[in-house]
């Protein structure tokens, strides 16, 4: 993405306008590191949520399992697919559109 100042200093030159007015000029934004929220690792386990997770996987075939952790691409996979071999997500980018469409809109 190419920051508004850019674009509006590009504008500029080719407009042939001399300097930005003030409506265009887009303030650079600060960071401040120091006001991240700090990262706790590792994350503590909670009992109640491993009991889950355990049960859901006790209750998974393998197979279900290795669909979870496979992403398919949209080009390559039908609706069907999907159910059959439990995927566990479609990647809708890396320039395949649904049906070969790149604009696809988003089904009703």
């Amino acid at each position: 993405m190419i920051p508004k100042l850019a674009v509006c200093a590009a504008f500029s030159v080719v407009a042939g306008a001399g300097a930005l007015p003030a409506a265009a000029q887009v303030a650079t934004p600060v960071v401040h590191p120091a006001l991240w929220p700090e990262a706790v690792w590792p994350v503590a386990a909670k009992l109640d949520d491993e009991a889950r997770i355990a049960a859901l996987l006790k209750h998974m075939t393998v197979e279900e399992k290795v669909g979870q952790v496979i992403q398919a691409d949209i080009a390559s996979v039908t609706p069907d697919d999907v159910r059959r071999y439990h995927l566990g997500s479609v990647l809708n980018g890396g320039n395949s559109g649904p049906g070969g469409d790149d604009f696809a809109l988003a089904p009703k």
